[in-house]
C-alpha cells in the first residue's frame, strides 16, 4: 500500500491516490462550478466569465490541494503504524476508485456551495436556487 519513501519512485496505492484524487478535485471543481455558473448567466450579467474563471480555478486549487494534504498525511501516518503491506491489484484499484469516487463527491458539494457563495456576493439582486 505504501513504501518507505515520500517520493513516487515506486509505485505505491497511496501515491496513485493523491495523483488521482488531485486531479479529479480540480476537474470536476472547476468543470461543476463553470457549467452551473454558464446555466445562470442570466442572473449574472454583471459578473464576466474571467471572473467566474478565477473564481473556479481558485476554488479547484484550494480543492486540490487539500486532498493531496490529507491523502500524503495519511499515507505517512499509515506507514509509520502499519508498515508495508501487500495488496491485490484489483483491491488496489477499488481502493483507488472508492478515494477516487469519494474525492469528487466533495469537489461536487464544495463546488454548489462555492457558487452559491460567489453569486451572493457578486449579484446583490435576487438568485434563484442552484440545482
Amino acid at each position: 500500500m505504501t513504501q518507505d519513501s515520500i517520493s513516487l519512485q515506486v509505485e505505491s496505492v497511496v501515491g496513485l491516490m493523491v495523483v488521482a484524487s488531485a486531479v479529479l478535485m480540480l476537474l470536476v471543481s472547476l468543470a461543476l462550478f463553470l457549467s452551473r455558473f454558464r446555466r445562470l448567466r442570466g442572473w449574472t450579467w454583471r459578473v464576466t466569465f474571467g471572473g467566474a474563471l478565477r473564481a473556479g480555478l481558485r476554488l479547484g486549487g484550494r480543492n486540490a490541494l487539500a486532498a493531496m494534504c490529507l491523502l500524503i498525511s495519511s499515507g505517512v501516518l499509515w506507514q509509520r503504524w502499519a508498515g508495508e503491506v501487500h495488496l491485490t491489484p484489483g483491491f488496489a484499484a477499488l481502493m483507488i476508485a472508492g478515494i477516487g469516487g469519494l474525492a469528487a463527491l466533495v469537489a461536487a458539494a464544495s463546488a454548489h456551495r462555492a457558487l452559491e457563495r460567489f453569486l451572493l456576493r457578486t449579484v446583490p439582486c435576487h438568485m434563484p436556487a442552484v440545482r
